[in-house]
């Protein structure tokens, strides 16, 4: 089994990037912020939880997170794999994910940094029209994400599986150098 973390900043790419590696590996992307976004416009009790959380351009709290991404991921019994896009963003929800991959004894085989610099990513979310892309939250989802996600740099390359990618190059140019990085991973 085949299990990728792709993480990066707010409007790195990692959505785009998950596709692509979802069509060459046959694996399941599960995006936390897809599965939010879903649970807030059909309003669920979960959606109801999280929308005030996600307006203020903060992290949905980590028992949360892993609720739904557990309840996601034992949907799928028979897989390749997974693409985790958007989770973990904290340590405890690195800890939480590698403990249950631990129980169903499989494990992470590479984890994406797509590095980015900020005025990029406020380029590119600024043309994306989402709610959560107003340039005042965008900033808060960036420091967010220095404060909470960042620390995730050391804590897997301590476990030897990070492998940062230059983002700010064409989608074409940044998942050719995913391609690579994996090709030693998942052949």
């Amino acid at each position: 089994m085949v299990n990728i973390v792709i993480f990066g900043k707010p409007g790195a790419g990692k959505g785009t990037q998950a596709e692509f590696l979802k069509s060459k590996y046959n694996l399941i992307h599960i995006s936390t912020g897809d599965l939010f976004r879903y649970h807030i416009i059909n309003k669920t009790s979960l959606g109801l939880k999280v929308t005030s959380i996600l307006e203020n351009g903060d992290l949905v709290p980590d028992k949360l997170t892993i609720e739904i991404l557990e309840n996601e991921v034992k949907k799928h019994k028979k897989t390749s794999g997974f693409i985790f896009d958007g989770f973990p963003r904290t340590i405890n929800q690195a800890t939480a994910l590698e403990n249950k991959i631990k129980q169903l004894n499989v494990s992470i085989k590479a984890v994406l940094n797509l590095d980015i610099a900020d005025q990029e990513i406020l380029n590119r979310l600024a043309g994306r029209g989402r709610e959560d892309d107003k340039p005042e939250l965008i900033k808060n989802r960036l420091k967010v994400y220095r404060n909470q996600t960042e620390p995730l740099l050391g804590f897997y390359n301590e476990r030897s599986l990070l492998e940062t990618i230059n983002g700010d190059q064409s989608e074409t140019d940044v998942s050719n150098a995913i391609f690579n990085v994996l090709k030693a991973e998942v052949v």
